[in-house]
């Protein structure tokens, strides 16, 4: 059965869809599980578009690819324009197949940064600009729970286990609970040193879930971009270590599931800009 899903993927892959067809009815019937469903869901799906956000923050697919869901709303303008009065933000769950609006998630009073599907899919965590992260039941679309913090959530992320979740903040604290009892584990107050307020932008932890990886950015002072940071934190000691510190601004983040590698990609620098890298102790910058 394994043999079979690997191939149907190469096909997919090298756009030979007839050929992937080929290969999952080759799968026996009572073997069929959900990877044979999903790629035949793929081989069978038209393209369509969803829609119902003024703008969209954040996508997320349910790990058994039946869901995903949206984030957007909210003012889109809250941090460059002050005075601005915030505007609730809402988080949309669509079947992957149909494109139906299955719940629509309403509650945050603030721009959703981000949103993050547990690994076992039933639960969908959303973090907002508000100071809160929100827990959803994925089946029914209720609130199971609302942890409410100090400061607005930037990014959110689930141990590969599902035993930690942890949140990071628009003012660089990072928050590590227990998803069994939602018992905060652990806050880190201070994060990086750098300049103005460091905002967390990138959260990942490591496969063994022993670590946390995080990309803080300094945020701007002026119209100058600030220096922005790759960490690494134990969970269970809480001790720290800097991986990095470049002076650009990141705008995207990758940890690799074997915890060796982390990518940060960073603007600034002249025109263009430039991506920085993380590699096994050394930076590369192209």
């Amino acid at each position: 059965y394994s043999s079979y899903i690997a191939r149907a993927q190469l096909e997919r892959q090298s756009s030979n869809i007839a050929g992937a067809e080929e290969v999952l009815q080759r799968c026996p019937a009572p073997s069929r599980g959900w990877e044979w469903h999903l790629l035949k869901s793929w081989n069978e799906a038209n393209l369509f578009t969803l829609r119902g956000h003024t703008w969209v923050s954040d996508v997320d697919y349910s790990p058994d690819g039946f869901f995903i869901a949206s984030s957007g709303g909210g003012n889109l303008m809250w941090e460059s324009t002050p005075g601005l009065p915030s505007v609730p933000g809402e988080v949309i769950v669509w079947n992957a197949h149909s494109g139906k609006r299955i719940h629509v998630l309403n509650g945050h009073q603030h721009v959703i940064h981000a949103i993050e599907f547990s690994p076992d899919g039933k639960t969908l965590a959303s973090a907002s600009q508000d100071k809160t992260i929100r827990l959803w039941d994925v089946r029914t679309g209720h609130l199971q729970q609302t942890l409410h913090l100090s400061e607005g959530i930037t990014q959110i992320a689930y141990s590969r286990d599902g035993h930690y979740l942890a949140g990071g903040g628009y003012e660089g604290t990072i928050w590590i609970w227990d998803t069994s009892s939602f018992e905060l584990l652990r806050s880190f107050e201070s994060h990086g040193g750098l300049h103005n307020h460091d905002f967390v932008m990138g959260l990942a932890f490591t496969a063994d879930g022993e670590s946390l990886v995080a990309s803080v950015n300094g945020g701007f002072l002026g119209r100058r971009f600030q220096r922005s940071a790759v960490t690494k934190w134990e969970v269970g000691l809480g001790s720290f270590q800097e991986l990095t510190n470049v002076d650009y601004y990141g705008k995207g983040f990758a940890a690799a599931p074997n915890g060796q590698i982390a990518v940060s990609l960073c603007a600034g620098g002249g025109p263009g800009g430039r991506r920085c890298a993380r590699s096994r102790g050394r930076v590369r910058r192209r």
